[in-house]
């Protein structure tokens, strides 16, 4: 599958593939109308300016294309389930006109899991995991600084995620939580990984972190070519779903750190089942504690 090169180049990508029927949705492309944006002149859109060769815009499109065909051929429920999350974290952002400290980094983080989820959509999994991970830190920085009104904690030029959990761990109301987290399940949620003679692994937070960095930084068989075992994109449905579950994790302990910000906070419907509401996935003993215990029925 690799890019052909000189004139054949349009009629050999071709023969790889073909439209799809007409009568399947989709198979057309829609665009928005000027006045369907929120800022806008609402003047028409003005003529292509430089349009892309059609053998180029082929090329850059065809193998991804094939990967949301065929995702979206065999994980309509997963894709529908996706769209449910990402719209309550979407309406868990808060209020555009009284915006808490949270608001604007609850809202850098949905960018984030609609881009996951889009990435994962046409294939390119791993790198959707990565972008997971920008979401949960966002998420618990913007927790960090608004419990603790040090916003120095998201102005640092390395990763703030460490601080950021720092600061959660030593406020009293969340050294309670964990207090009771490890007694339970052995770990918190915040608190630092220890070395020495008996290795603590840190919290869930933190050992989400780790999981998803390994992604971020293509370690080991994390990295797209490792998933796909090719070149690609190309869909393989074990890693889709494990993205599925990766987003609920990541959804679960974000709305954990939400919850410990906003006393007042409440989840939607459809953000019970990523702590395993519904019997839709077999959650973690931490992730059904934190449940109980925060958003109690």
């Amino acid at each position: 599958m690799r890019s052909p090169n000189g004139g054949d180049f349009i009629e050999i990508w071709c023969a790889m593939s073909h439209s799809l029927d007409g009568s399947d949705f989709r198979s057309q492309r829609w665009v928005l109308d000027p006045d369907d944006f929120a800022l806008s002149d609402r003047r028409p859109d003005s003529p292509p300016s430089d349009l892309v060769a059609q053998e180029i815009w082929h090329h850059l499109t065809v193998l991804a294309s094939d990967v949301s065909i065929r995702t979206s051929d065999h994980r309509g429920t997963a894709l529908t389930l996706l769209c449910d999350w990402k719209g309550e974290w979407i309406e868990a952002v808060g209020d555009p006109d009284a915006p808490d400290v949270l608001f604007g980094f609850m809202l850098d983080a949905s960018d984030s899991l609609a881009a996951a989820v889009f990435l994962a959509l046409h294939g390119h999994y791993a790198t959707s995991a990565g972008v997971l991970r920008s979401a949960l830190e966002r998420t618990v920085v913007g927790c960090a600084v608004q419990i603790t009104g040090n916003v120095a904690i998201a102005e640092r030029d390395a990763s703030p995620f460490g601080p950021a959990c720092d600061a959660l761990s030593n406020q009293r109301r969340i050294k309670a939580l964990h207090e009771q987290l490890m007694k339970a399940v052995g770990f918190g949620v915040f608190e630092a990984r220890r070395g020495g003679g008996e290795i603590y692994e840190g919290g869930w937070a933190r050992r989400l972190y780790k999981k998803l960095s390994k992604f971020s930084h293509s370690t080991g068989d994390h990295s797209d070519g490792a998933i796909w075992r090719s070149n690609g994109p190309i869909y393989v449905d074990r890693a889709f779903d494990d993205f599925v579950e990766m987003v609920a994790e990541t959804l679960a302990c974000s709305y954990v750190a939400v919850k410990l910000a906003r006393d007042a906070f409440s989840l939607g419907t459809g953000s019970k089942q990523v702590f395993g509401a519904g019997g839709l996935f077999k959650v973690g003993p931490i992730v059904a504690l934190c449940y109980e215990t925060l958003f109690p029925q």
